[in-house]
């Protein structure tokens, strides 16, 4: 089903639940299902081999009978684990709020709204930028 436009079928729909339901990790995940789907012509326990098997490759492997964990996948879903939480502490501590309160005073223009957001996303490190600039930067562009 590659060269079809059922290949469109699943960041489609991923990017419409997104919109409506706004619950980013639930529309991935059904996009994710989707796919799978398309890809073993709706096979449900073909879904759930390719769906396993696509996770689990990112986290070990197993050659000539030796299991051997992913270190380098592991450190990365380790660090993306801890820099949500971070973002989590940040937000339900209220740094996010004070921020917000302290950039308000700043802030005169929607447009310096828009430069405070762009700094922000240039000036945190990528990996956190995902995470946190919007919830930081959002009481500030809501407000204008």
């Amino acid at each position: 089903m590659e060269n079809t436009i059922f290949s469109l079928l699943p960041p489609v729909l991923a990017i419409i639940m997104v919109i409506v339901t706004c619950r980013v990790l639930l529309s991935l995940g059904v996009g994710i299902i989707a796919a799978a789907l398309l890809l073993v012509e709706f096979s449900i326990g073909k879904t759930a081999s390719i769906v396993w098997s696509a996770f689990s490759d990112n986290v070990y492997t197993v050659t000539e009978g030796v299991f051997e964990w992913s270190m380098w996948n592991l450190y990365i879903i380790f660090f993306l684990l801890i820099l949500g939480m971070i973002t989590a502490f940040i937000n339900i501590f209220g740094g996010s709020r004070a921020f917000g309160e302290w950039a308000v005073k700043r802030v005169k223009s929607r447009a310096s709204a828009q430069v405070m957001a762009a700094l922000l996303g240039i000036l945190i490190n990528d990996y956190f930028n995902a995470l946190a600039v919007g919830q930081v930067s959002r009481p500030i562009t809501d407000r204008y």
